[in-house]
Protein backbone atom coordinates (compact mmCIF):
# COMPACT_ATOMS: atom_id res chain seq x y z
CA UNK A 1 0.00 0.00 0.00
CA UNK A 2 1.60 3.45 -1.28
CA UNK A 3 1.95 5.62 1.43
CA UNK A 4 0.42 9.30 2.01
CA UNK A 5 2.43 12.28 2.25
CA UNK A 6 0.92 15.46 3.78
CA UNK A 7 3.01 18.71 3.45
CA UNK A 8 3.12 21.36 6.23
CA UNK A 9 2.92 24.27 3.75
CA UNK A 10 3.81 28.14 5.22
CA UNK A 11 1.18 29.09 2.50
CA UNK A 12 0.38 32.52 3.77
CA UNK A 13 3.53 34.30 4.80
CA UNK A 14 2.83 37.71 5.87
CA UNK A 15 -0.49 36.84 7.86
CA UNK A 16 1.47 33.47 10.01
CA UNK A 17 4.55 35.96 10.40
CA UNK A 18 2.09 38.69 11.59
CA UNK A 19 0.24 36.21 13.57
CA UNK A 20 3.75 34.57 15.08
CA UNK A 21 5.17 37.84 15.92
CA UNK A 22 2.55 39.31 17.65
CA UNK A 23 1.93 36.27 19.60
CA UNK A 24 5.64 35.68 20.30
CA UNK A 25 6.01 39.24 21.32
CA UNK A 26 2.85 39.11 23.85
CA UNK A 27 3.98 35.39 25.45
CA UNK A 28 7.90 37.00 25.91
CA UNK A 29 5.74 40.38 27.57
CA UNK A 30 3.58 38.07 29.62
CA UNK A 31 5.75 35.49 31.26
CA UNK A 32 9.39 37.72 31.39
CA UNK A 33 9.20 41.05 31.03
CA UNK A 34 6.10 42.05 33.05
CA UNK A 35 4.58 44.06 30.84
CA UNK A 36 7.39 46.32 30.16
CA UNK A 37 7.74 45.25 26.31
CA UNK A 38 4.09 46.62 25.34
CA UNK A 39 4.30 49.58 27.62
CA UNK A 40 7.25 50.51 26.32
CA UNK A 41 7.67 49.79 22.89
CA UNK A 42 4.53 48.33 20.77
CA UNK A 43 2.21 51.26 22.56
CA UNK A 44 1.44 54.44 20.53
CA UNK A 45 1.23 57.25 22.52
CA UNK A 46 -1.55 59.64 22.53
CA UNK A 47 -1.96 63.27 22.91
CA UNK A 48 -2.02 63.02 26.77
CA UNK A 49 -0.23 60.78 29.58
CA UNK A 50 -2.04 58.05 30.75
CA UNK A 51 -0.19 56.59 33.92
CA UNK A 52 3.40 55.44 32.92
CA UNK A 53 3.15 55.95 29.09
CA UNK A 54 4.17 59.71 28.50
CA UNK A 55 2.40 61.55 25.38
CA UNK A 56 3.37 61.28 22.03
CA UNK A 57 6.97 63.24 21.76
CA UNK A 58 6.87 64.35 17.78
CA UNK A 59 11.01 65.01 18.67
CA UNK A 60 11.54 62.04 19.66
CA UNK A 61 12.24 59.16 17.05
CA UNK A 62 11.35 56.26 18.97
CA UNK A 63 7.82 57.44 18.91
CA UNK A 64 7.59 57.47 15.17
CA UNK A 65 8.59 54.25 14.99
CA UNK A 66 5.66 53.18 17.44
CA UNK A 67 3.15 54.54 14.80
CA UNK A 68 3.84 51.39 13.00
CA UNK A 69 4.85 48.78 15.91
CA UNK A 70 2.11 48.74 17.87
CA UNK A 71 -0.03 46.42 15.93
CA UNK A 72 1.95 44.16 17.47
CA UNK A 73 1.48 44.95 20.77
CA UNK A 74 -1.53 43.83 22.92
CA UNK A 75 -3.66 44.34 26.12
CA UNK A 76 -4.55 40.64 27.19
CA UNK A 77 -4.90 37.19 26.55
CA UNK A 78 -8.27 37.54 25.53
CA UNK A 79 -7.67 40.22 22.83
CA UNK A 80 -4.81 38.27 21.62
CA UNK A 81 -7.05 35.20 20.60
CA UNK A 82 -9.84 37.09 19.65
CA UNK A 83 -7.15 39.88 16.83
CA UNK A 84 -5.11 36.17 15.50
CA UNK A 85 -8.73 34.34 15.11
CA UNK A 86 -9.94 37.14 12.90
CA UNK A 87 -6.60 37.86 10.87
CA UNK A 88 -5.88 34.24 10.48
CA UNK A 89 -9.40 33.43 9.32
CA UNK A 90 -8.83 36.60 6.89
CA UNK A 91 -5.94 36.94 6.05
CA UNK A 92 -5.06 33.69 3.71
CA UNK A 93 -7.87 34.52 1.18
CA UNK A 94 -6.18 38.31 0.83
CA UNK A 95 -2.65 37.30 0.50
CA UNK A 96 -3.64 35.04 -1.93
CA UNK A 97 -6.05 37.43 -3.91
CA UNK A 98 -3.51 40.37 -3.68
CA UNK A 99 -0.46 38.73 -3.24
CA UNK A 100 2.16 38.86 0.10
CA UNK A 101 4.04 41.80 -0.80
CA UNK A 102 0.89 43.88 -1.68
CA UNK A 103 -1.22 42.75 1.95
CA UNK A 104 2.30 43.53 3.81
CA UNK A 105 2.21 47.13 2.08
CA UNK A 106 -1.70 47.59 3.24
CA UNK A 107 -1.13 46.39 6.47
CA UNK A 108 2.02 48.78 6.89
CA UNK A 109 -0.37 51.48 5.90
CA UNK A 110 -3.42 50.68 8.23
CA UNK A 111 -0.89 50.70 11.04
CA UNK A 112 1.06 54.38 10.17
CA UNK A 113 -2.25 55.73 9.55
CA UNK A 114 -3.80 54.56 12.58
CA UNK A 115 -0.78 55.39 14.93
CA UNK A 116 -0.74 58.90 13.41
CA UNK A 117 -4.23 59.64 14.16
CA UNK A 118 -3.60 58.76 17.91
CA UNK A 119 -0.63 60.65 18.23
CA UNK A 120 -2.32 63.64 16.93
CA UNK A 121 -5.96 63.27 18.02
CA UNK A 122 -6.51 60.53 20.26
CA UNK A 123 -5.61 61.21 24.28
CA UNK A 124 -5.25 57.76 25.01
CA UNK A 125 -2.37 55.24 24.01
CA UNK A 126 -3.01 52.92 21.60
CA UNK A 127 -1.82 49.16 20.85
CA UNK A 128 -3.44 46.21 19.27
CA UNK A 129 -3.92 44.74 15.57
CA UNK A 130 -7.85 45.89 15.44
CA UNK A 131 -7.47 48.45 12.40
CA UNK A 132 -5.33 45.11 10.82
CA UNK A 133 -8.95 43.58 11.18
CA UNK A 134 -10.83 46.29 10.17
CA UNK A 135 -9.14 46.62 7.40
CA UNK A 136 -9.00 43.05 6.51
CA UNK A 137 -13.15 42.83 6.81
CA UNK A 138 -12.78 45.62 4.50
CA UNK A 139 -10.86 44.27 1.88
CA UNK A 140 -13.29 41.03 1.82
CA UNK A 141 -15.99 43.29 1.13
CA UNK A 142 -14.67 44.32 -1.85
CA UNK A 143 -14.13 41.26 -2.80
CA UNK A 144 -18.08 40.73 -2.77
CA UNK A 145 -18.80 44.47 -4.40
CA UNK A 146 -16.85 43.43 -7.33
CA UNK A 147 -19.62 40.99 -8.05
CA UNK A 148 -22.32 43.33 -7.16
CA UNK A 149 -23.23 41.52 -4.31
CA UNK A 150 -23.01 42.11 -0.52
CA UNK A 151 -23.15 38.79 1.65
CA UNK A 152 -24.91 38.71 4.86
CA UNK A 153 -21.60 36.63 6.15
CA UNK A 154 -19.82 39.38 5.48
CA UNK A 155 -22.16 42.34 7.56
CA UNK A 156 -22.00 39.79 9.95
CA UNK A 157 -18.38 39.49 10.88
CA UNK A 158 -17.78 43.17 10.55
CA UNK A 159 -21.11 43.51 13.05
CA UNK A 160 -19.82 41.00 15.53
CA UNK A 161 -16.29 42.68 15.82
CA UNK A 162 -16.78 46.25 16.18
CA UNK A 163 -19.77 45.03 18.66
CA UNK A 164 -16.66 43.16 20.64
CA UNK A 165 -14.78 46.34 20.39
CA UNK A 166 -17.34 48.90 22.19
CA UNK A 167 -18.14 46.01 24.40
CA UNK A 168 -14.22 45.85 25.69
CA UNK A 169 -14.18 49.71 25.88
CA UNK A 170 -17.24 50.07 27.64
CA UNK A 171 -16.48 47.12 30.26
CA UNK A 172 -13.10 48.73 31.01
CA UNK A 173 -14.47 52.34 31.25
CA UNK A 174 -18.12 51.08 33.25
CA UNK A 175 -16.05 51.33 36.76
CA UNK A 176 -15.04 54.99 36.18
CA UNK A 177 -18.08 56.42 34.84
CA UNK A 178 -21.52 55.42 33.07
CA UNK A 179 -23.52 57.16 30.42
CA UNK A 180 -23.59 58.09 26.63
CA UNK A 181 -20.80 60.76 26.40
CA UNK A 182 -18.16 58.24 28.36
CA UNK A 183 -19.18 54.99 25.97
CA UNK A 184 -18.16 57.01 23.16
CA UNK A 185 -15.11 58.80 24.86
CA UNK A 186 -14.09 55.14 25.91
CA UNK A 187 -14.42 53.54 21.64
CA UNK A 188 -12.07 56.25 20.45
CA UNK A 189 -9.58 54.36 19.79
CA UNK A 190 -11.70 51.75 18.23
CA UNK A 191 -13.37 54.25 15.53
CA UNK A 192 -9.74 55.27 15.01
CA UNK A 193 -9.08 51.84 14.13
CA UNK A 194 -11.85 51.77 12.15
CA UNK A 195 -10.90 54.63 9.94
CA UNK A 196 -7.54 53.22 9.70
CA UNK A 197 -8.87 50.04 8.30
CA UNK A 198 -10.83 52.27 5.91
CA UNK A 199 -7.33 54.29 4.65
CA UNK A 200 -5.67 50.71 4.48
CA UNK A 201 -8.14 49.31 2.81
CA UNK A 202 -9.15 52.20 0.01
CA UNK A 203 -5.47 51.06 -1.27
CA UNK A 204 -6.83 47.90 -2.88
CA UNK A 205 -9.12 49.82 -5.31
CA UNK A 206 -5.65 50.92 -6.85
CA UNK A 207 -4.95 47.58 -7.39
CA UNK A 208 -8.01 45.26 -7.78
CA UNK A 209 -8.38 46.66 -11.53
CA UNK A 210 -5.34 45.91 -12.54
CA UNK A 211 -5.58 42.34 -10.93
CA UNK A 212 -9.28 41.68 -12.73
CA UNK A 213 -7.38 43.15 -16.21
CA UNK A 214 -4.21 41.75 -16.26
CA UNK A 215 -5.82 37.62 -17.41
CA UNK A 216 -7.96 39.35 -19.68
CA UNK A 217 -4.94 41.06 -21.15
CA UNK A 218 -2.45 38.34 -21.07
CA UNK A 219 -5.61 35.96 -22.48
CA UNK A 220 -5.63 38.28 -25.83
CA UNK A 221 -1.75 38.66 -26.34
CA UNK A 222 -1.82 34.89 -26.08
CA UNK A 223 -4.81 34.47 -28.67
CA UNK A 224 -3.05 36.80 -31.13
CA UNK A 225 0.17 35.29 -31.11
CA UNK A 226 -0.50 31.39 -30.79
CA UNK A 227 -4.24 31.18 -31.64
CA UNK A 228 -5.07 29.19 -28.66
CA UNK A 229 -7.21 30.73 -25.83
CA UNK A 230 -5.11 30.80 -22.75
CA UNK A 231 -7.76 29.31 -20.59
CA UNK A 232 -7.20 26.08 -22.31
CA UNK A 233 -3.42 26.54 -20.10
CA UNK A 234 -4.53 28.33 -17.37
CA UNK A 235 -5.08 24.97 -15.39
CA UNK A 236 -1.82 23.66 -16.14
CA UNK A 237 -0.05 26.95 -15.45
CA UNK A 238 -1.84 26.54 -12.08
CA UNK A 239 -0.30 23.24 -11.06
CA UNK A 240 3.07 24.47 -11.77
CA UNK A 241 2.35 27.89 -10.13
CA UNK A 242 1.19 26.03 -6.65
CA UNK A 243 3.84 23.64 -6.58
CA UNK A 244 6.43 26.41 -7.28
CA UNK A 245 5.70 29.40 -5.24
CA UNK A 246 5.04 27.39 -1.70
CA UNK A 247 6.88 26.99 1.36
CA UNK A 248 6.91 23.42 2.86
CA UNK A 249 7.98 22.97 6.46
CA UNK A 250 7.70 19.17 6.76
CA UNK A 251 5.87 16.52 5.46
CA UNK A 252 3.98 13.14 7.48
CA UNK A 253 4.31 9.85 5.94
CA UNK A 254 0.88 7.85 6.76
Amino acid sequence: MAKKTFRLRYDSPVTLTFALVSAAAFSVDFFFLNGSLVKNILTCPGTKALGDIAAFNFSNPADYAKTILHVFGTGGWENLLTTLTFVLLLGPTLEERYGSPMLALMMGITAFVTGVLTACAVPVPSAGAGSIVFMMILLESLLALAKKDIPLSWLMIFLLYISYRMYTAAKIAAPVSKGFMPFLTANVPTFVDLAGGVCGSLFAFLVAPKKRNAPRKAEKTEVRETGTPASENRAGDKKNYSSGDETVVGSINL
